[in-house]
């Protein structure tokens, strides 16, 4: 949060921010200080009366617009250029134990092996679920969701770990 998400935002030099609703507050708390998004996706906005904001903030050049209204245009410009194994898909960011948090890429290729990895040591079929409560920046989250991708495993994905929901859970979702 706060100077923490700024500099994170900053350092991967990412145009685009896709902002859900629960985090609004927080992004625009930061907002001045960010220098290179272009463009914030968002979703959401039941919580909020006056949706004009989220519709009309400037940031300079800032555009503005719903995940729905944008999601064609997305796969036009992924259609422009074909991605290649060795192209980054993702940042992760370390600890920062003995500094700022430093940015580690991780390729398209890497992520497919250790989902492939992942898939052949969990021995995932299509008959399998997998309960996935690991939070989204955490670089295991992405292996186990890759891995159920690539075998055919349903995954169940929760916000967080909960042991009073856990057996509810296994139960539920026949895991």
């Amino acid at each position: 949060k706060g100077d923490t998400l700024q500099y994170l935002i900053n350092d991967c030099d990412a145009p685009y921010l896709f902002l859900d609703e629960e985090f609004y507050g927080t992004v625009m708390n930061i907002s001045p200080g960010l220098k290179n998004v272009k463009t914030m996706i968002y979703h959401g906005l039941s919580g909020y009366q006056n949706k004009t904001d989220w519709q009309t903030y400037n940031w300079g050049d800032l555009t503005i617009t719903k995940l729905e209204d944008y999601s064609s245009k997305l796969n036009e410009e992924i259609a422009k250029e074909p991605v290649h194994h060795y192209d980054p898909a993702c940042i992760i960011y370390t600890s920062g134990t003995t500094g700022p948090s430093k940015g580690v890429l991780i390729t398209n290729h890497h992520l497919y092996f250790m989902g492939l990895f992942q898939a052949d040591i969990m021995q995932y079929t299509s008959k399998d679920v997998s309960l996935n409560f690991l939070p989204f920046y955490h670089v295991a989250a992405k292996f186990i969701t890759i891995g159920c991708m690539v075998s055919g495993a349903k995954m169940i994905l929760k916000k967080n770990f909960s042991v009073s929901e856990f057996w509810n859970d296994v139960k539920d979702h026949e895991i």
